[in-house]
């Protein structure tokens, strides 16, 4: 009751999640965050409204649920997709403008870095966008942070096929040589 509700917010807020929006028992597994057990026994007993609510204003914590159904760990995540996209675009123009401005070599090779970090970003955000275009891909996770500048700031699980009904699952993982970009 109070208490997995308790555990689970903090769990969710150490992964920057805070608490969820509706109330609700999350069983927690083994120590390392929600069980995907009983976030799917959570998940079903929630009225629509409520899953509504958790799509449209936590779609962060909705894309990296285990537990919850791909199509809509897909909806959440594609979201989150647009919105890590729009970000550094956004940021891309602010780092233009400042390149622009930027006076002498040290200020504009500072500069000019920024603008590969933002450009390596959004390159990897467009990669992930396009594994997606594929029918029958679901975006199942994605992790962006923008503060990784060692190539590994943009995480991402995309499927191919129902996952929810497959009796076997395969999965490629790209190593130090690939990435998403080879999907």
């Amino acid at each position: 009751g109070a208490a997995a509700d308790a555990a689970l917010a903090v769990v969710l807020d150490a992964a920057g999640h805070g608490p969820p929006v509706p109330p609700g028992t999350v069983p927690l597994g083994n120590g390392r965050g929600p069980d995907p057990e009983g976030v799917a026994r959570w998940w079903a007993g929630l009225d629509p409204d409520g899953r509504a609510v958790l799509e449209r204003e936590r779609p962060a914590l909705v894309g990296g649920l285990d537990g919850l159904p791909a199509a809509v760990r897909d909806r959440a995540n594609r979201v989150v997709l647009a919105g890590a996209q729009e970000q550094a675009r956004h940021e891309e123009r602010a780092v233009l403008d400042r390149l622009a401005r930027a006076r002498g070599p040290v200020e504009l090779a500072a500069v000019g870095w920024q603008l590969h970090e933002v450009r390596t970003r959004l390159a990897r955000l467009t990669a992930v966008a396009s594994a997606l275009d594929r029918p029958g891909s679901a975006l199942l996770d994605l992790e962006v942070d923008p503060r990784r500048t060692d190539g590994d700031g943009v995480r991402a699980a995309v499927a191919h096929g129902d996952v929810d009904a497959a009796a076997h699952v395969g999965v490629y993982t790209p190593g130090f040589t690939t990435g998403v970009d080879e999907l």
